[in-house]
Formats: C-alpha cells, sequence, structure tokens
C-alpha cells in the first residue's frame, strides 16, 4: 500500500469523523451509523428519522389528509413497533400519521412513504414501478445496492444506509444535505470506511459503555418516581371510588323521589274520588230540598182550600180535619228538615277530617321536597367542583368569558379547558337532557375527557371524539339495540397549538364559530352524537385551520340559539345568534358576556328557559 493511498484514507477518515460527530449532535435521537442492536423499535425510529431527512413536493403535501406510512409485511412486531412510535411522533409536517399495513390505505394520496423487507420475499423491482411518479418514498431492508430509494444494509454485521440519488431526484425529493452526506454511495466507500473508522468505534464503545452507566444511575430515580406515580394512581382510585359512591346516591334518590311521587298520586286521586262522592251528597241534600219547597209549596195551596173549605162549611169537624192535617205536615216538615240537617252535619265533619289529612300530605310533600331539592343543590356543589376553576382557566386563556345558565338547579350542559404542553384542549359540551340525568352524564363527560386528554395524552381531536363514544358505550352497557334509549352528547371541541396558531376542530352536531376581520366562518360538526346512533361505526371527522392574533372563537350548546321567546314566542335561532357575535366584536370578552346574558334575558321576557344554555368565547 503506498504512501498516497494511505494520506487520501487518513484525510477520508478524518472529514467522515466530523460528519458523523455533526450526525450525532444534530440528531441524537437515531445513530443511523451505530453499532446498536437493531431491533423492531430502532427500525420503527430509524424510518421516521429518514422522513424528518426528506421534504416532499409541494404537490404531494396539498394533497394528502394524513402522513402515511404503509408496511407490507406480515411481522405483528414490527406492525406494533411502527404504530407505537407513530403515536410517540403523533404529527408529521403538520398532519397526523396513519400506519397502514399490507398495502390497506385507502389511496396513494395519503401514503407517503412504503417500506419492505427483503425476508418478505417481494419483487422492489415491480413495487417501484407500481409506486413510481406518486411521490411515495419507497425505504427497504436487506436489498442490494441502488435496488431501492432509500436501503438498510448490514456490512460486517454492522448497519448502514445508501441512498438511490437518481431515484430520489425522479421523484421530486430533496434530501437533507447532511444525511446525503452520511449515506454509502458503493460498497468500495463502506469497506474503506469500515477501515479507517474501526479505531473510532473502539473509543464510540468505551462512551458507549459510560453512557450505560449514567443510564443506569437515572433508572434507580425513575423507578422512585414509578413509586410516587403508584401512590397517585391509587389516590385517583380512591377520588373515583367516591365519586361511583355519589352516584349510587344520587340513584337512590331519585328512586325515592320516584315511589313518593307515586304515592302522591295516588293520594291525590283517592282525594279527587272523595271530593266526587262529597259532591253527589250535596247534590242530593239539594235535590231533597226542592223536593222539600214544592211540598210546602203544595201544602201551602192545600191550606187555601181548606180555608175556603172551612169559610163554606163552618163546622167543628172540618176544622178538627184542616188541624190534623196541618200539624201532620208541620211534622212531615220537621222531619225532612231535621234528616237535611243530620246528613249535612255528617258531609260537614267527613269533609272537614278530609282536609285536615290533605293539609298533613301537603306538608310531608313539602318536606319531601324541601329535602330532594337540598340533594340538588348539594349535587349542584360537586358538578361545579369538578369543572375547571377560574383561576385555573384564567392561566390557560387569558381572555375569554363563559356564559354558563342552568334550567334546574345541575345542568346537563359543561365545559372543559386543558392544557398539555403547548397543545390546548376547549370543548362545550350538551348531554341528553337536563337537571339530574343530564348532570350525571356531564360528570361521566368531564371524568372520561380528563382521562383521555390528561392522563393519556390524546390530542387529536377526532380520536378524542371517538374514544369518549366507546368509553360512553361501554359505561352506559349500549350494544346498538333498539329498544335501548339513545343517551349520548352533543358537543363542539377544538385543539389549539399555542405556539404555531393552528386549530384543529371536531363536533357532534354542534358547529364552531372563527371571527376574523369581522369575518364569520362557521365550522360544521358531523350529524351524529358522541353515544349510540346509526352511524355508530363511522369516525369523527375534522377540520384545519390557522388562527391569528385578534379572532375569536365561539363554542356553545343549543341552549342559546333554541330559546323561545319575542313578540311571537319564537326560537332565537342561528342567524340572529351570528349576526349579535359579529356586533359585540368591538367589546372586550366581559362586556361581551354581559350583552349575551342581557340579550337572552330580554329575548325571553315573561317566558321560561326551555333548555341549558352554555356559550364559551375565547380571544387568541
Amino acid at each position: 500500500m503506498s504512501k498516497n493511498f494511505l494520506i487520501s484514507i487518513y484525510h477520508k477518515a478524518k472529514r467522515n469523523f466530523i460528519l458523523i460527530l455533526l450526525w450525532v449532535i444534530l440528531f441524537p435521537v437515531v445513530n443511523l451509523n451505530g453499532q446498536e442492536l437493531f431491533n423492531n423499535d430502532k427500525r420503527a425510529e430509524y424510518i421516521f428519522t429518514i422522513a424528518k431527512n426528506i421534504k416532499w413536493p409541494e404537490s404531494k403535501m396539498q394533497k394528502s389528509i394524513f402522513f402515511g406510512l404503509t408496511y407490507l409485511g406480515s411481522d405483528t412486531a414490527l406492525q406494533h413497533a411502527l404504530m407505537k412510535r407513530a403515536g410517540q411522533l403523533n404529527s408529521m409536517y403538520n398532519k397526523p400519521i396513519k400506519v397502514f399495513i399490507n398495502n390497506s390505505f385507502q389511496s396513494e394520496r395519503d401514503v407517503h412513504i412504503l417500506f419492505i423487507n427483503k425476508k418478505e420475499n417481494y419483487d422492489i423491482e415491480k413495487v417501484y414501478q407500481q409506486i413510481k411518479g406518486k411521490g411515495i418514498l419507497l425505504v427497504s431492508e436487506g436489498y442490494s445496492f441502488n435496488e431501492s430509494m432509500i436501503n438498510f444494509i448490514e456490512i460486517d454485521g454492522k448497519r448502514e444506509f445508501e441512498i438511490n440519488e437518481k431515484r430520489i431526484a425522479e421523484e421530486g425529493f430533496i434530501v437533507n444535505k447532511l444525511f446525503l452526506a452520511l449515506a454509502i454511495k458503493t460498497k468500495q466507500d463502506w469497506e474503506a470506511l469500515y477501515i479507517e473508522t474501526e479505531v473510532l468505534l473502539d473509543k464510540e464503545k468505551e462512551t458507549v459503555k459510560v453512557q450505560k452507566e449514567v443510564i443506569s444511575e437515572q433508572s434507580g430515580k425513575i423507578f422512585q418516581l414509578d413509586s410516587v406515580l403508584d401512590t397517585k394512581a391509587k389516590l385517583i382510585d380512591l377520588q373515583q371510588n367516591k365519586l361511583q359512591s355519589l352516584f349510587y346516591s344520587v340513584a337512590e334518590k331519585q328512586k325515592e323521589l320516584a315511589d313518593k311521587e307515586a304515592f302522591i298520586n295516588e293520594r291525590k286521586e283517592q282525594i279527587i274520588t272523595q271530593k266526587k262522592e262529597l259532591l253527589q251528597q250535596g247534590n242530593s241534600i239539594n235535590t231533597q230540598r226542592s223536593i222539600l219547597k214544592k211540598q210546602i209549596a203544595k201544602i201551602k195551596t192545600q191550606e187555601g182550600v181548606l180555608l175556603v173549605q172551612l169559610e163554606k162549611i163552618r163546622t167543628q169537624n172540618v176544622l178538627l180535619s184542616l188541624a190534623i192535617v196541618a200539624l201532620l205536615m208541620v211534622l212531615i216538615t220537621i222531619y225532612f228538615v231535621a234528616r237535611a240537617y243530620i246528613i249535612k252535619k255528617k258531609s260537614n265533619a267527613a269533609l272537614h277530617s278530609k282536609n285536615i289529612e290533605i293539609q298533613a300530605q301537603r306538608d310531608e310533600i313539602v318536606l319531601q321536597k324541601k329535602e330532594i331539592t337540598d340533594s340538588i343543590i348539594y349535587a349542584r356543589r360537586i358538578q361545579t367542583a369538578i369543572l375547571p376553576p377560574e383561576a385555573i382557566i384564567k392561566n390557560v386563556l387569558s381572555d375569554h368569558f363563559i356564559l354558563y345558565k342552568p334550567r334546574d338547579i345541575v345542568s346537563g350542559d359543561f365545559y372543559l379547558m386543558t392544557q398539555v404542553e403547548s397543545i390546548l384542549v376547549i370543548t362545550a359540551v350538551d348531554c341528553t337532557g337536563h337537571g339530574v340525568p343530564g348532570a350525571l352524564m356531564s360528570m361521566l363527560g368531564i371524568a372520561y375527557l380528563n382521562e383521555i386528554v390528561k392522563e393519556k395524552g390524546i390530542t387529536n381531536s377526532s380520536d378524542i371524539l371517538n374514544r369518549l363514544r366507546k368509553m360512553l358505550l361501554q359505561s352506559l352497557n349500549q350494544a346498538g339495540t333498539k329498544e335501548e334509549t339513545k343517551d349520548g352528547m352533543d358537543m363542539a371541541l377544538c385543539v389549539i397549538n399555542t405556539q404555531t396558531l393552528e386549530c384543529t376542530f371536531s363536533g357532534a352536531y354542534n358547529p364552531l364559530y372563527h371571527i376574523s376581520n369581522n369575518n364569520l366562518t362557521e365550522f360544521k360538526a358531523d350529524k351524529m352524537p358522541v353515544g349510540l346512533s346509526e352511524k355508530i361505526n363511522e369516525s369523527f371527522t375534522e377540520s384545519n385551520f390557522k388562527i391569528n392574533k385578534g379572532d375569536t372563537l365561539y363554542l356553545f350548546s343549543d341552549g342559546y340559539p333554541d330559546q323561545f321567546g319575542g313578540e311571537n314566542n319564537k326560537k332565537f335561532m342561528a342567524k340572529r345568534f351570528k349576526e349579535l357575535l359579529l356586533q359585540i366584536q368591538t367589546h372586550d370578552m366581559t362586556q361581551q358576556h354581559n350583552i349575551l346574558d342581557t340579550s337572552i334575558k330580554e329575548w325571553m321576557k315573561n317566558y321560561e328557559q326551555v333548555d341549558d344554555i352554555l356559550v364559551v368565547g375565547i380571544k387568541i
């Protein structure tokens, strides 16, 4: 080996060593040129790292709804690793990540990366010809040089990768220059690099050994943190048990209330029957009085006849007969009057007894109503306690308002605002029914939403609604039969990235209003509830849009636009609601709250509130 050749190898090794150091500094997550164990988790990590270093054609990205990765193969462990990594990243190039298996994707526009392994025995040239010109990056493992676009290879037991620059350029991809510099161009380059970097790899092994010792020390700290988390989890379970006990208590109160209402209704029917009997008795007395009056009139007539006869006959016998007859009529009259008096006295005594019984029942009903009302008021305290406190909401949203007007003491409407790092999740929810049934549904909704967003870290709007629907159906034991009541929720939910000011909206019947530069844009919701419906197997959709400083967002239930009132007792309607929101844009959020509250009160006038009212306004 000549001296010039050794010098050339030295300079190449020096240059590649610098590039490797830059790669380690700029991309610490994955080292494609390392000697680490190349398991499925590492393989999935490498594939997504490649995606970060490739720029797709603009036309491909504009047409795509998702950032899709398709795996052609049957390795279930690799499938799980790819899905796990996609869930950790959540999005790529501001698009949700979807992993398709065995070419199960819906359309080619949603596929950006296609991965195959030579172990699966796919003809790579046929695969390449099928996806050629469609903006799909072909990533493979174990194939020969230049058969793929990007290919993982194994040389002397170590993993490396090569890039086919010609095929990459033909598809319009742009590759990160540092990423391109680290790729292997020919097999001869790799063999030379192996000789030059052998000493460096030994040093890296020593570094890895030191890092493993540090990791071992940190593992102990992680174990301690796990213990603390277990303790907190037990506290959460205890609180959930308490909440479940409260649910059972409310259910028992409702059953007692239903039994008492049935008893009251039965007593009312008895009282109505007794009143009818008394009315019949009174009618009978009046009839007897009428007969008695007729008899008295007849007696007077007979007396006149007798007087005429007495004048004509003027005999003692006739006078005696007349006296006997008059005495007899008086006795008859006294008999009927006394009998009517006794009957009336008995009726009055019975009526007085019934009045006393009714008064006692009314007092008992008043007492029971007070106990029930006190229980519902206590339930309102529980419901209010689980809603986000105003102090926490102000920390998340400094400029906002919440117009919250339950129709009864407790409400079937609720709102939730929570933040996970730079992601802000806001929702306004309308549960089936109102009062106590609606409040029970709202408490379930709050608990499940907190579990989905805070505990499981799910921040994709459509995934939140899909997951909430599944949990509600399981908790209510609903299987989709026609006989089941369709209990559920209508809601509007938006997810805001506070750093990029990008917003994603998903809704169940309830829309989202976005006002920018005094222009109102309505984002429609899916026409299905979060619960049991004919569309139970359909996924909720989502709308993505950009928001700017000074924009306002409004989430609401149907209570405000559906309120009856005005001169003709008609609904407020969505059109009038939109016009009112545009009129108040020059006011701050506190004034907007007051104007909306005053407007609905003036609209209602003397009419009753028909439903719970909830309006959430947010100024960016």
